[in-house]
């Protein structure tokens, strides 16, 4: 379970950050709840198990005259997998970018049948996976990765024939120890840029031609975790409000925080985001107060 409190910087009555337009500074209450269920059974084909998460959240969306209310559950995950094998509804195999990860795109929860292959020191997987729209052709995604002693890389790519988009995605990471940095650059082609509306847009797009992302992390003690991460997004893709700037925005977003577990099980954390996204001022957009149980 994790309990969130998040300020947003509404100074600005026509800060587009004030999405509900209440024009007043205060808390945003949210929680999200998650229950899993997997089995295991070992079969002369591997491992063959099941995947069951249910889930729950509120939030007051923005306004501070709002109570935190019950929240309807939901499947958020429900797949098996036998060996390589996996099939069902889970994360895409898609990956997300490193650096703030706000600004990147990454392939939706979805309906997918995917395989992997390990090897010595890496892996290869294709997947097939529902890109939302009713038709016979799915989104295709394919993911190398390998290990090289304490670094790490990754190549993605996707195609999808909503708007023939096609992306791909190059991350590295580094870790030693108490330390860990990563890079990732993304790419999502222009086929969006012609194309404003947002549902129209691929659920694989990032919504920039171009996403650079980097990260840090560090472990000050066994307790005690700090990040920071930077995402620069260059050309973003038009959006129904935004349709005049096709191509030409770039933004940067720079998360800052820690995470500290207080006893086992129970960890606080903090995040603030700097962004330049909305007003063209690079400058302090929300920050997060979560406290989070695990089992």
């Amino acid at each position: 379970m994790i309990y969130y409190l998040k300020f947003r910087n509404t100074d600005d009555s026509t800060d587009t950050l004030d999405f509900d337009n209440t024009g007043q500074d205060g808390w945003e209450k949210e929680y999200e709840i998650s229950l899993d269920f997997n089995t295991w059974k070992d079969t002369e084909y591997g491992d063959l198990t099941t995947s069951i998460q249910l889930g729950a959240s509120s939030d007051t969306v923005g306004e501070v005259e709002q109570f935190l209310g019950d929240g309807g559950v939901a499947v958020n995950e429900a797949f098996i997998t036998l060996g390589g094998l996996t099939i069902g509804y889970t994360d895409s195999f898609y990956p997300g970018g490193n650096g703030a990860s706000d600004l990147d795109g990454e392939g939706p929860d979805t309906g997918i049948i995917g395989y992997t292959v390990d090897f010595a020191s890496g892996s290869f997987s294709m997947s097939l996976e529902d890109d939302g729209n009713v038709d016979w052709m799915p989104a295709m995604v394919g993911v190398v990765s390998a290990e090289f002693g304490d670094v790490s890389v990754a190549a993605a790519a996707v195609y999808d024939d909503t708007q023939s988009f096609w992306g791909a995605q190059l991350h590295a990471e580094y870790s030693a120890g108490a330390l860990g940095i990563d890079a990732s650059v993304q790419y999502s082609s222009d086929s969006d840029l012609a194309h404003p509306a947002d549902t129209t847009r691929s659920r694989y797009s990032a919504g920039y031609e171009w996403v650079l992302g980097l990260g840090m992390d560090y472990d000050v003690n066994d307790k005690l975790t700090v990040f920071a991460g930077l995402d620069y997004g260059i050309n973003q893709m038009g959006t129904v409000s935004n349709a005049n700037d096709i191509g030409t925005n770039d933004d940067f977003l720079l998360e800052v925080g820690a995470d500290y577990e207080l006893v086992d099980g129970f960890t606080v954390s903090f995040q603030a985001d700097f962004s330049d996204r909305t007003t063209g001022t690079f400058e302090w957009e929300d920050a997060e107060i979560s406290f989070t149980r695990s089992f």
